[in-house]
């Protein structure tokens, strides 16, 4: 785990950059879909879904659950 002493300032505003985590999230689906097996497909999907709940958290937002 990861403590807030440890996080330099260049890396604490990339943790608060909701645009970061879409953009990584475009690319985790952007992998997915070159995956021929369907189980590394729903984990990459699975890691953009993470990634997009990222953003929400850093933009600010409340998160609903499904």
């Amino acid at each position: 785990m990861i403590h807030r002493k440890q996080l330099q300032e260049p890396q604490l505003s990339t943790l608060r950059d909701a645009q970061y985590w879409r953009t990584r999230a475009k690319e985790a689906r952007a992998q997915a879909e070159q995956m021929s097996s369907a189980e590394d497909k729903r984990e990459l999907l699975g890691i953009a879904e993470a990634y997009e709940r990222l953003a929400t958290l850093a933009a600010g937002k409340k998160i609903l659950k499904k």
